[in-house]
């Protein structure tokens, strides 16, 4: 869990993610390059898929999907943008 908590020098204090999240710009099954930007945002801070699962309690399984823009998976999109919204405040 090799930096985990930490940021790398000139960082953003909001990521990308997060701005693409708190403005809702566009409907989450609307915007195909999300998981890339969760992905990418995840990979800049070294950070892989089982530490945040394990840092976040949310199901790497979960993860995955958000990161693969697989909403289809979840009961319903409430519950995408809510792991979303988690994902998000972690990342940033």
């Amino acid at each position: 869990m090799k930096g985990i908590g930490t940021r790398p020098t000139g960082s953003p204090l909001v990521s990308p993610c997060q701005t693409v999240y708190q403005e809702n710009l566009i409907k989450m099954s609307e915007r195909s390059d999300l998981g890339n930007i969760l992905r990418t945002t995840r990979e800049s801070l070294g950070w892989s898929l089982e530490d945040v699962a394990q840092r976040t309690r949310i199901p790497q399984a979960i993860l995955q999907q958000l990161e693969n823009n697989d909403y289809a998976s979840f009961p319903s999109l409430t519950y995408a943008q809510s792991f979303l919204g988690r994902y998000c405040d972690y990342l940033s």
